[in-house]
């Protein structure tokens, strides 16, 4: 599970493997780099009060030593450096999808079945009409290839990553209608 900052997902096996380190269960914990333990200063310094409490070895492949002042220290801006690479290359990416739905374009990554084009009459149809049109033109459902219903064109329509919808920096960004092929 990502350790990234942008990422909201809980990440139960970092939460399991703490906790077996608080209870005793397990010695310590060896990671490759800050980086792959946590991409959070604050889940960082969480961390080193949690190890320190406690009292489980910690270390990394790169040396650091949390016995001592200076290797947390250390510790810590390597951990600051990590988060503010990930928030850097979220902007980035953010950016760069913001500008693509600016100028009309679809989303850069993965498969792309349906998306909106400026100029459609599509987004003036109801959500029946449009269910109706796409079964009439043969299109399936992707991944499950079975018929469009109201509901799931209402969801195309919803869909942030389908439906070219962004928010970046508080400001939302759609493009007009929808295309079909």
């Amino acid at each position: 599970m990502s350790a990234s900052t942008t990422s909201k997902r809980q990440r139960a096996i970092y939460s399991e493997m703490l906790r077996d380190a608080r209870d005793g269960l397990i010695d310590g914990i060896v990671v490759y780099s800050i980086d792959r333990l946590t991409r959070r200063i604050t889940e960082l310094t969480s961390f080193l009060e949690e190890q320190k409490e406690h009292g489980f070895a910690f270390t990394t492949t790169e040396g650091e030593d949390t016995s001592t002042a200076n290797g947390r220290m250390i510790l810590t801006i390597k951990g600051a450096v990590a988060q503010q690479e990930t928030e850097r290359m979220s902007e980035r990416v953010n950016s760069s999808l913001l500008h693509r739905r600016e100028k009309g374009k679809p989303h850069a990554g993965g498969p792309r079945v349906f998306g909106f084009e400026p100029g459609s009459n599509q987004s003036q149809k109801t959500p029946g009409d449009v269910a109706r049109m796409w079964n009439e033109a043969g299109a399936r459902t992707p991944g499950t290839q079975t018929v469009w219903t109201i509901q799931k064109v209402k969801r195309v329509y919803r869909s942030e990553r389908v439906g070219g919808i962004v928010t970046y920096k508080g400001r939302t960004s759609a493009t007009a209608s929808i295309r079909t092929r």
